[in-house]
């Protein structure tokens, strides 16, 4: 299968090329894009671009009878129905993933940006073994360690769920395994074990039936969600790269201010009282830093202490895609992506490690937020001010700037918050701390050798620091003539 995917830096407009091809090439087109925002974004492009233009925008926010997956096959079967050629429907990418789209065979898949493709995690089912067996079927083979999944009967409901306090964390575990062949775990049998790992990975190959898939994002080939296609399909899937270059007309002058240089930050450490303070100050500074025409975000654990304290908009993390910040000239994101103890079992199977994990979550959520703003526009050219928590991040967001060839880009750090050399307890000592205590165990271990010798200079009558063997004593019988 053949999957197309324009590439290029953010902002190159990549979604434009996709859209005015759809308008240029009549066909039948599902367009899939993370937020309903962006949906609507498109929605008034093509409106713009081509009036007459036969289009289906269909999401949670636009209502109507039914649910979403249900809304998105009435709105295909009414274009059949009425023999339309040349239409677009328009849906996220959860629609997208978790809707049996067979009867759209045929027609060409636009998603835009990529997908949150690749969920897992890990739990015990030891009081839940039962009704795992009841709901689910296991497909496993001799000498294998993971099974997949298949569910028996109709897909459950998901407010009852939520309602149940054994299923309330594992309610994506439940959605993605409505979806065959969707969910992997670790056990060929539910008997096996009471500790399970699980992952869930959609791909490309869903969209099999398609006529043509295109694929339009800047990390798409970063993310987890393509890596794991790769290791698991790569024999059944064939990616096509096709650039979408961006000409500057002007250069900005964008500062990257970050706030530690000693510790990374993660939301397990945010969640403790010591990380608390940490986020407290970097919410001191910039609560009189940001100013009202800002945008900024975080882990929900980070928005929660700095929600009502900053000033400008409070927008979503992954904010892929949108265009309505492109004048402000401001921006904030304390955010951590980094490997947890999830992810270990789907990391063996891709063959990934922890720095590609950091690398698809941390750093391109990270580089896709601030390119939200001026920066977005090729002809601006003033300055554009970015804070993120730590020099790790602000060295690799500056190197990929520099790769996309903006040429003035410092780093500032912003010692005034202070914790500029803050280091967690679970961190332990420095460099400079270890060389400083193997220092000082050298030294306690020398003065006890000096100690020593001096002990036994004095006890065999020789002077102490004196070199040589010790005076006879008169009388002794030595043995010598």
């Amino acid at each position: 299968m053949k999957v197309t995917v324009l590439t290029g830096p953010q902002g190159s407009g990549k979604s434009t090329v996709m859209r005015e091809e759809a308008i240029a090439q009549p066909g039948l087109y599902l367009f899939a894009s993370p937020t309903h925002e962006l949906i609507e974004e498109q929605v008034d492009a093509f409106k713009r671009d081509a009036p007459n233009l036969d289009l289906w925008p269909v999401h949670s926010k636009r209502g109507g009878k039914g649910k979403v997956a249900e809304r998105l096959a009435v709105a295909r079967d009414k274009l059949i129905a009425d023999g339309a050629r040349h239409a677009v429907i328009l849906t996220t990418h959860d629609t997208m993933m978790g809707s049996d789209l067979s009867v759209f065979a045929g027609w060409h898949a636009r998603i835009d940006e990529a997908p949150a493709a690749v969920q897992a995690g890990t739990f015990n089912i030891s009081e839940m073994r039962t009704a795992l067996k009841e709901r689910f079927d296991l497909h496993s083979k001799p000498g294998h360690d993971w099974a997949s999944l298949s569910l028996k009967g109709e897909k459950p409901s998901w407010k009852k769920l939520q309602k149940s306090l054994g299923a309330k964390e594992l309610v994506e575990f439940y959605k993605q395994a409505a979806n065959p062949a969707r969910v992997f775990v670790r056990t060929p049998d539910w008997d096996a074990t009471d500790d399970i790992d699980w992952f869930s990975i959609w791909s490309p190959l869903e969209l099999a039936g398609f006529g043509s898939v295109q694929i339009a994002g800047s990390g798409y080939t970063s993310s987890v969600g393509y890596l794991g296609a790769k290791a698991l399909f790569d024999d059944l899937l064939e990616f096509n790269e096709r650039e979408v270059p961006v000409v500057r007309s002007s250069q900005p002058s964008i500062s990257i201010h970050y706030y530690t240089d000693s510790h990374r930050g993660s939301t397990t450490f945010w969640g403790t009282p010591e990380g608390r303070l940490q986020i407290k100050h970097v919410c001191d500074h910039l609560s009189v830093t940001l100013p009202k025409a800002s945008f900024w975000s975080g882990n929900p654990v980070v928005q929660n202490l700095m929600e009502h304290r900053l000033k400008g908009d409070l927008i979503m993390a992954s904010a892929a895609g949108l265009n309505k910040h492109r004048n402000r000239q401001h921006c904030a994101i304390i955010f951590s992506g980094k490997a947890t103890n999830a992810d270990k079992g789907m990391m063996g199977v891709f063959g990934l490690d922890k720095d590609d994990i950091e690398r698809s979550r941390e750093d391109e959520l990270i580089r896709q937020f601030v390119m939200r703003g001026a920066i977005r526009n090729p002809a601006f050219g003033g300055a554009y001010d970015i804070y993120v928590y730590e020099k790790v991040q602000a060295d690799r967001l500056k190197g990929h700037f520099e790769d996309l060839l903006f040429a003035n880009v410092e780093l500032v750090p912003v010692t005034e918050a202070g914790l500029m050399k803050v280091r967690r307890k679970s961190d332990g000592p420095t460099e400079q701390e270890k060389a400083a205590k193997k220092a000082d165990r050298n030294k306690k271990a020398a003065d006890r050798q000096r100690a020593k010798r001096a002990t036994d200079a004095t006890a065999a009558g020789r002077e102490v620091g004196k070199p040589g063997n010790p005076k006879l004593r008169t009388g002794s019988k030595t043995g010598i003539k």
